[in-house]
């Protein structure tokens, strides 16, 4: 989430030729890494047992959800060679948590289920230290969530009604929930924030339209849609560089997208025949993304865009030849290791894929794309008031 393809500053004048030089950079790099796939398991097995992997580290530790034989789904951490624990629930909780997010301290965010006059959800914060802590919620409210964290340990998410309204907010380790500015009688959730505090989430504004929002220095910054879309973007994650990724409404659907404040917004496509439904969920320092694509004959397809190629993590030599069916890459760490989720034996389970051998990547080609639609003037629209 160290290549140094995304520490290259580009030019905003990049001409034709190099968008064209761009689209010819051939899709070597993710093939020709062999790579090996791990089953994480589940808290302990049953009939209705399954994982649901959301972060991983750079250290290769995993955490999500996971049901085991008792039928509670509970936030999870899994270690390399230590297998999966289960980090509980808040007290007074319902045999309910969730873990997303996690940094390289192996602190990890989330959100448990509580005991209100309604029961209501509350983020937390775990660490093998301090266990797991409440983080609380916003006054009058009884929900919140923790989605992100950094290497600082300042973590973001949202808090509030959600049937009513959110708002985004970030707590640094040992401090209190501060909210992030919110249009009045809009709702906001903050989804990621980077090792320099820029956060990236969405607006939901009140004329129903939402977009994709940027928080840096005090300011809040909200994105556009790609070309066709009905006013809808969302951003999942942010790099180091602040490099944003998520989903745009575009003509019949909805497409993954990368965004940068001196390119704006690149369309990364759908899988061949697919039903225009393809997200990204996370992103690295070297500009690797991960997501989620559709295909003719399959809803769900785990997707690397690498070098301006979109690869189908399903049609990899070592997945097929272990009887996966490979639905969602959730995260990318900055070693290349990418956590989701998928299907083996017809059953859901979380999986780690690892690149046996990763090589340097050459400037990742939609980046010069980015960077080229200032040149060729990538249509914009302004966000509404």
């Amino acid at each position: 989430m160290p290549c140094p393809s995304m520490r290259t500053r580009l030019h905003p004048a990049v001409t034709t030729l190099a968008i064209l030089a761009a689209m010819l950079v051939p899709a070597t790099a993710a093939h020709a890494t062999a790579w090996t796939i791990t089953d994480i398991g589940v808290l302990s097995e049953g009939p209705y047992a399954y994982s649901s992997a959301t972060a991983i580290n750079d250290l290769g530790q995993v955490v999500g959800i996971s049901r085991g034989a008792t039928g509670a789904s509970r936030a999870f951490l899994w270690t390399p060679g230590q297998g999966m624990v289960d980090l509980g629930d808040l007290p007074g909780g319902t045999d309910m948590s969730g873990a997303y997010g996690i940094n390289n301290a192996g602190t990890v965010t989330g959100g448990s289920t509580i005991v209100y006059s309604l029961e209501g959800t509350h983020a937390f914060r775990w660490s093998a230290q301090g266990g797991l802590v409440d983080l609380g919620a916003m006054p009058t409210s009884y929900y919140s969530v923790g989605v992100g964290i950094n290497a600082a340990g300042t973590i973001v998410g949202w808090t509030g009604l959600p049937a009513v309204r959110t708002t985004a907010f970030t707590q640094a380790e040992g401090g209190a929930m501060t909210l992030l500015t919110t249009p009045s009688g809009s709702s906001t959730q903050a989804n990621a924030i980077n090792d320099s505090g820029t956060v990236a989430g969405f607006t939901l504004k009140t004329n129903g339209t939402t977009r994709a929002t940027v928080w840096s220095g005090g300011t809040r910054t909200e994105l556009p849609d790609l070309p066709g879309g009905a006013d809808y973007s969302s951003a999942q994650a942010i790099n180091a560089d602040g490099l944003v990724v998520g989903g745009s409404g575009v003509a019949n659907g909805g497409h993954a997208f990368a965004w940068t404040a001196a390119g704006g917004m690149v369309d990364l496509g759908d899988l061949d025949g697919g039903n225009v439904a393809s997200v990204a969920w996370s992103v690295n320092d070297a500009g690797d993304i991960v997501g989620t694509g559709s295909s003719t004959t399959q809803p769900n397809h785990a997707l690397l865009w690498r070098d301006g190629q979109m690869i189908d993590l399903g049609l990899v030599p070592e997945v097929q030849a272990a009887g996966w069916q490979l639905e969602q890459a959730m995260d990318i760490n900055n070693q290349g290791q990418i956590t989701g989720i998928g299907r083996l034996g017809g059953q859901v389970r979380s999986f780690v894929l690892t690149p046996v051998a990763s090589p340097v990547p050459e400037p990742a080609a939609w980046l010069l794309l980015a960077a080229g639609g200032l040149a060729l003037t990538v249509r914009r629209r302004a966000a509404a008031a």
